[in-house]
């Protein structure tokens, strides 16, 4: 894919680099994968910051279940090269920031509350992150200073191009695509789908790996259907669920 004139790649090598590891954790078995696929993204300022959002507040509600380290995934459908830029940015300032310490569990769900993307109850879970974290021994401090790990790829366009993220998903087998970066790759088990209106939802065995292909198109409607029926998708071993 030819990229703009004179613009630096996406990616540096670096950090394209540093997703082998990650490889290598998924693919032994040691970590599992909470992967957010983001389609048809328009350009929308606000809409970066709903998707952080509800990403990682996800992600401690997982946190609070999985008996594994989980390896975090986002990857943009974006069209256009310069907006893809502005997204990828955008996603690296919220997630390199105190934004996404797990201080802000209740700052996210107010937020998401206040845009009626969820109820009250979810915060429960929440908190048993929280707990996890000072049952470990972590100081509030320390949790204070910790920064969510994310991983960013694009869609349809592979790691080792210019353009490209630091994977990319590679859907040939549905029920085991394959994450690949611009030095290796691994395959991730997926069995159980859910869908709603503007989301569907793929889970491994017991909900071991999660991937949320969300139609940013209905953003809205998406992100309330997916966390409403949380506590279903990841309670549940099962084949096909839809509401």
């Amino acid at each position: 894919m030819a990229s703009l004139p004179n613009v630096p790649n996406l990616f540096l090598d670096s950090e394209k680099a540093e997703f082998d590891a990650a490889v290598a954790d998924i693919a032994s078995g040691e970590a599992s994968v909470f992967a957010l696929r983001c389609h048809n993204l328009p350009a929308s300022a606000e809409l970066t910051e709903t998707l952080a959002t509800a990403f990682l507040f996800t992600n401690a509600i997982l946190m609070a279940r999985s008996q594994r380290k989980i390896v975090k995934l986002v990857t943009l459908d974006v069209a256009d090269e310069a907006l893809r830029y502005s997204y990828a940015n955008s996603f690296r300032a919220l997630f390199d920031s105190e934004f996404s310490s797990l201080e802000n569990v209740e700052r996210w769900h107010g937020y998401l509350e206040a845009r009626q993307h969820v109820a009250v109850g979810a915060l429960e879970d929440t908190q048993k992150a929280i707990e996890f974290f000072r049952h470990a021994g972590i100081s509030r401090s320390a949790s204070a200073l910790h920064r969510a790990d994310v991983y960013m790829g694009i869609e349809n366009v592979p790691a080792t191009d210019s353009a490209g993220g630091q994977f990319a998903f590679d859907d040939a087998n549905i029920y085991a695509p394959k994450l690949a970066g611009a030095h290796s790759d691994t395959a991730i088990a997926l069995k159980s789908v859910f869908l709603a209106d503007g989301v569907k939802v793929r889970t491994g065995r017991r909900g071991q790996n999660v991937v949320i292909e969300l139609d940013c198109a209905e953003a809205d409607t998406g992100i309330r259907e997916w966390l409403a029926h949380i506590e279903r998708i990841l309670a549940l071993d099962f084949y096909r669920l839809g509401v």
